[in-house]
């Protein structure tokens, strides 16, 4: 009655037709072994695992691989092939810190105002090197007769003397002019060399109309009156070399000019309109237009720079 059947077996799991045949795969149960399989007499086992240096079974503490010794004082600590987890010995910073970054070379600071640019040195002391006067850290900036910082990075030169009249520019009452003697005839402590008004006080130099003559000089002295009046014309005045004295009077036949004490300085014919005035102190002077007789036809100020 059983012809034509087809013969059932039951495989390793006691399942008829089932597919747990010696050599496939299985569960032995065992977490400490692995690749479990059927064998020839449907027993499942594995092969056991090995165990890593923490004690885990097929664990990842192998030898070689990182680990942490527990000492603050290693780095780079793995595990040997015995299972020991050894570190090498971190060296110690400028600071004490193993593995610090206060290493030689390294910024730090030395609590030092006049210094810059601290570093660590190689017996780790910290250390900088001393400003200048430009507050560059060693830098060659120095303060020169004048005391001016110069040299270094400034771009100053020391001691300058613009005119070359061998006195420095801070001791120069007119450093832009070369005066030696140092004249100053109104003792404001400007040269006469560079003085808009040389014959009055006038350490600031105002001179609010542009015009070059100091308001010291041209609102004391009326200089805005000095052209054209009573017939008698000067320019340049004031004037320092030479001026030019132009009188319009018909009847005028010669120029007097005179010093503040009333002496004479020069005369001349009115066609000789161009007087030299070298020689001529300076300061304030009269002008006079005479007549054939001598006679007085017309005064004007000279102002002699």
């Amino acid at each position: 009655g059983n012809t034509g059947l087809t013969a059932c077996t039951q495989d390793c799991a006691g399942t008829w037709g089932g597919s747990s045949l010696p050599g496939t795969s299985c569960d032995d149960g065992d977490p400490f072994t692995s690749n479990d399989t059927w064998d020839g007499d449907c027993n499942c086992s594995g092969t056991p695992m090995a165990v890593d240096c923490m004690g885990v079974p097929g664990g990842n503490a192998l030898p070689g691989t990182p680990c942490d010794d527990g000492d603050q004082f290693t780095m780079d600590d793995t595990w040997d092939g015995d299972c020991n987890c050894f570190g090498t010995l971190a060296a110690v910073d400028c600071m004490g810190i193993p593995g610090g970054n206060a290493t030689p070379g390294s910024p730090c600071d030395d609590g030092d105002p006049n210094t810059g640019d601290d570093a660590w040195t190689t017996n780790c002391a910290c250390a900088g090197l001393p400003l200048d006067c430009y507050g560059t850290a060693g830098g060659e900036a120095f303060i020169d007769n004048c005391g001016n910082c110069v040299g270094g990075d400034t771009g100053l030169q020391a001691d300058p003397d613009s005119d070359s009249d061998a006195l420095l520019d801070c001791e120069d009452n007119c450093a832009t002019a070369f005066n030696p003697s140092q004249a100053d005839f109104d003792q404001d402590g400007v040269g006469d060399a560079c003085d808009n008004c040389v014959w009055l006080p006038n350490t600031d130099q105002t001179d609010l109309n542009g015009n070059g003559i100091g308001d010291a000089c041209e609102f004391a002295t009326g200089i805005g009156e000095l052209s054209g009046i009573g017939g008698l014309s000067i320019h340049p005045n004031p004037a320092r070399e030479q001026v030019f004295i132009e009188c319009h009077l018909s009847e005028a036949r010669t120029i007097a000019i005179y010093n503040m004490l009333g002496a004479i300085m020069v005369h001349v014919s009115v066609a000789e309109r161009r007087v030299s005035l070298e020689g001529y102190p300076v300061g304030i002077y009269s002008v006079i237009a005479l007549n054939a007789e001598g006679r007085p036809l017309a005064h004007a100020r000279l102002i002699r720079q």
